[in-house]
């Protein structure tokens, strides 16, 4: 009996261990989620509607950033099957006003696509989850 006792009393001080820390690890994904979460001047998301995405406006936008005087940084948040994927531009080496001329001109490259939407200070709906 003394045993059994024994033994009873150690799962249940094992589950409420284990219970106390998994809640501590649901904070500490919510708040790793919510540090992730960051603004960019400029996302470009690049979508598939079964024939994967549009190539020449990816490679026009691809372009545009390499000879650009000031080569603004990006980063790419692949998430598809098919090719699917965000650019990320923050544009801190640009001043506002070149910031603006960018964003036109990428604006006018994606035009005519409707697998390519430009969105100006969002977050990438994809990015590092």
């Amino acid at each position: 009996m003394k045993h059994l006792f024994f033994l009873v009393s150690i799962i249940i001080i094992a589950t409420v261990g284990m219970s106390c820390k998994s809640k501590k690890e649901t904070t500490t994904s919510t708040q790793t989620a919510e540090a992730q979460s960051e603004k960019f001047r400029l996302v470009v998301s690049f979508i598939s509607k079964g024939a994967g995405t549009d190539k020449t406006k990816s490679a026009a936008l691809l372009a545009y950033i390499g000879v650009h005087p000031k080569k603004p940084t990006y980063t790419v948040a692949h998430w598809g099957r098919e090719g699917e994927a965000d650019y990320c531009l923050h544009l801190t080496e640009l001043t506002k006003s070149e910031q603006a001329d960018f964003v036109a001109n990428v604006n006018k490259m994606m035009a005519g696509s409707d697998m390519v939407f430009v969105k100006e200070n969002a977050e990438s709906a994809h990015s590092r989850k």
